[in-house]
């Protein structure tokens, strides 16, 4: 329920879900929220001025999801990410491991780089300001230096701010 954080400071949230049973249970939590598809929003054009995509991107077709981003922001509108990370080893091992179960969902997923999603916002507008990682793994001083150093993100997750530039 990644829609509660921003709720609790102040914003006006709206969420989107394709599961009706995950729509009742946001507004359960007092969270408004649609029965959508991120492909095919049913949302006017510039009527946001932020559109959030955690941990779901990965899961769609980031060309119609990021299109229907762009419609529904308002000029200098911003996009925030929060997707699976190549390069974290946890995410390779589920990789691995869903080759083995047949109703994994990470047989689908999509997982980005710092470098990916810098060259696919590009390409579509965005101009990313931020950019960083979340670390599920226990690291020292000096390694984290060095990761720094060669600006690579190893955690699970990469978070993303960018901002639509029209």
């Amino acid at each position: 329920m990644f829609t509660l954080i921003p709720a609790e400071e102040n914003f006006e949230v709206f969420g989107l879900d394709f599961s009706l049973a995950m729509v009742k249970e946001a507004k359960k939590k007092g969270v408004k929220v649609i029965l959508g598809d991120a492909h095919h929003l049913p949302i006017k054009e510039k009527a946001f001025n932020a559109v959030m995509f955690f941990t779901s991107l990965e899961f769609l077709d980031e060309n119609q999801a990021l299109n229907e981003a762009q419609r529904i922001l308002k000029n200098h509108g911003w996009l925030i990410l929060g997707v699976h990370n190549r390069l974290n080893p946890w995410n390779l091992y589920r990789k691995i491991k869903a080759k083995f179960k047949k109703d994994s969902v990470y047989k689908t997923i999509k997982y980005y780089s710092a470098s990916s999603l810098k060259k696919l916002l590009r390409k579509k507008s965005f101009k990313i300001e931020f950019i960083s990682t979340c670390v599920f793994l226990p690291l020292n001083s000096k390694l984290e230096y060095f990761l720094e150093k060669l600006d690579l993100k190893i955690g699970a997750l990469l978070v993303v701010k960018a901002k639509l530039q029209t």
